[in-house]
């Protein structure tokens, strides 16, 4: 039997979209003379729905969808396996799954387990399925399975006891680094090999990017002997077909088909940035499909106007420079030079006038007792809201989204100022550590990603890479003066944020001052406030801030250590 992994890129409820898309797909698939088209998850209502999967016109629409496709298959030689939310006549709602073939479809495959961990809120909306049973199909007796299922050792233990020829596994699943290589060894070597279900599994899953969530593809098929028959490119859509055959003993595999590298961690990130940011203005209907950001001649705004180019193309991005009299000339100078070597248009606005202006409206009014300092900070971040005022009201006369560009690290701890440089309606590198957004500009500069629109060769300028990092806010200002060193802030960020290890784990395993690691977590805990308030960014790590990490705003200071936790309650 030819089967072919559609491994699609879907918008979540556009069902005439998704069907159009399924039926390219399968069009392509009945040029090769396929018996069998595999689409991800959901495939017909696109996927996360989150709440929409219980509205009315979402259903109705999935529904008359299927149908279109039943009525649609009697033209076809070769079957399709697709996806959509159902509802019963008892009003639960189920993930499913149908084949369809010649005018006909096979009983409903629902979903089992339901994810309600990270990004996942299943149980919120779904009901959890019923055993399913195998499927008659061409000689071969096909287990069908929804993602989570995979997950789980019950699901194929079940079907392999029912005498199923092979698995096909239905996937939207969510990228993060390093993602596929935990597919490959932890989930389908461990459903065969370790839990000794000699049966080959083909695992097709989407691709593409829905609000802050990127899919990675990387549909593979691997034989009952663990070896990988086929893998499909990550971040692109395709379609790969393989054979799958029957020996004597009755035991099947697949016939080997095209085989693609793992990305290296930095690829993958770039990929995942580039294709979430696209994905993002494509499906959000934003209609001239142009960004713009400011570019402080800093290396996050520099690595986010690249990823803009490498998205959208040069005539898309438009920086601004928004200079105050704090702004080195070295900094300037490095933004006109990045917008050179990206080939995109800089224009040059002074913010001083401004700043000058409203200092000296508000001053009257400041607080007779109110410190120096407070005058200082208090300035500092007018000068960022000033940019972040000037850049909304650019994006709102002109029609472009604006691009924050605030990374993981500062986002964390709270070094970004609200309604200020946090302002605007996307943000690529909100879950992007500042050591890895130093990683990624290095590779970016030796690397030519594919399917990008920006040069090949270096897009960031080198001294933008080197200089040590400064907001500018004010005389001689260092970042280092208000954190610890980066590499030490993020691995305590990582390990409290993403692996959630307590304070005094954190300093056990890594021998940092017991100061900076509470000051570094009380200033995690403080800045959720900012964060609830921020604009959604691509989620690339384990954890991200948002749907995957919710925490309560109102609560006390992270007690500092168990003794000083023993002191607050005698």
């Amino acid at each position: 039997m030819k089967i072919a992994a559609a491994q699609m890129n879907t918008r979540a409820c556009d069902i005439a979209g998704n069907i159009k898309k399924i039926i390219a797909f399968w069009e392509m698939a009945e040029e090769q003379n396929v018996d069998l088209v595999l689409t991800p998850e959901q495939s017909i209502s696109g996927y996360p729905l989150e709440d929409h999967a219980a509205n009315p016109d979402i259903l109705k629409a999935s529904k008359e969808g299927r149908d279109y496709l039943i009525e649609l298959s009697k033209q076809k030689r070769s079957g399709i396996i697709v996806g959509l939310p159902e509802q019963d006549k008892n009003g639960q709602i189920y993930n499913v799954a149908y084949l369809i073939e010649n005018g006909n479809c096979s009983p409903a495959i629902q979903k089992q387990h339901l994810p309600n961990y990270d990004v996942h809120d299943e149980k919120r909306i779904y009901s959890e399925g019923n055993r399913s049973d195998l499927i008659e199909f061409r000689g071969f007796k096909l287990g069908i399975l929804i993602c989570e299922d995979i997950w789980k050792e019950d699901v194929i233990a079940d079907l392999v006891a029912k005498g199923a020829d092979v698995i096909l596994a239905l996937n939207a699943s969510p990228f993060y680094v390093g993602k596929h290589t935990n597919r490959l060894e932890n989930v389908l070597k461990q459903r065969i090999i370790e839990e000794e279900n000699i049966i080959p599994i083909l695992y097709v899953n989407q691709v593409g990017g829905q609000d802050e969530i990127v899919f990675d593809g990387y549909s593979t098929a691997m034989n009952p002997d663990g070896s990988i028959a086929m893998m499909a490119r990550g971040f692109e859509e395709s379609l790969l077909t393989l054979t799958l055959k029957k020996a004597e003993s009755g035991l099947c595999s697949f016939k080997e088909g095209e085989i693609n590298e793992i990305y290296s961690p930095e690829e993958e990130v770039w990929n995942a940035l580039v294709l979430g940011l696209r994905d993002y203005i494509e499906k959000s209907g934003l209609k001239n499909k142009k960004v713009c950001l400011g570019m402080s001649g800093g290396l996050d705004s520099a690595v986010v106007a690249a990823l803009a180019v490498d998205a959208l193309g040069a005539n898309q991005v438009t920086l601004y420079k928004l200079p105050s009299q704090y702004t080195s000339d070295t900094s300037k100078d490095d933004a006109d030079i990045a917008a050179e070597m990206l080939g995109t248009k800089i224009q040059d606005i002074s913010i001083q006038p401004a700043v000058a202006l409203l200092l000296e409206t508000l001053s009257p009014f400041f607080n007779e007792n109110a410190h120096p300092d407070q005058i200082a900070l208090g300035e500092e971040n007018l000068q960022a809201r000033l940019r972040g005022l000037f850049l909304m009201t650019l994006s709102n006369v002109n029609g472009d989204l604006l691009l924050s560009t605030g990374n993981k690290s500062e986002v964390s701890v709270g070094y970004c100022t609200l309604y200020g440089d946090m302002n605007g309606g996307f943000n690529p590198l909100k879950d992007v550590p500042k050591t890895l957004t130093y990683d990624l500009a290095n590779w970016r500069n030796s690397h030519y990603p594919r399917n990008v629109f920006g040069k090949n060769g270096y897009v960031i300028p080198q001294n933008i890479i080197e200089k040590k990092p400064s907001a500018e806010l004010r005389p001689d200002q260092l970042d280092e003066e208000s954190l610890p060193p980066y590499p030490e802030l993020d691995d305590i960020l990582e390990r409290y944020v993403e692996r959630e290890q307590s304070i005094d784990q954190i300093i056990d395993e890594t021998n940092y001052e017991e100061s900076v690691v509470t000051e570094i977590i009380s200033k995690t805990d403080i800045a959720e406030f900012k964060r609830r308030q921020a604009c959604p960014g691509i989620k690339i790590t384990q954890r991200s801030f948002g749907q995957g990490r919710r925490v309560p705003i109102a609560r006390p200071t992270t007690p500092q250590t168990i003794s000083e936790m023993k002191r607050l309650t005698l």
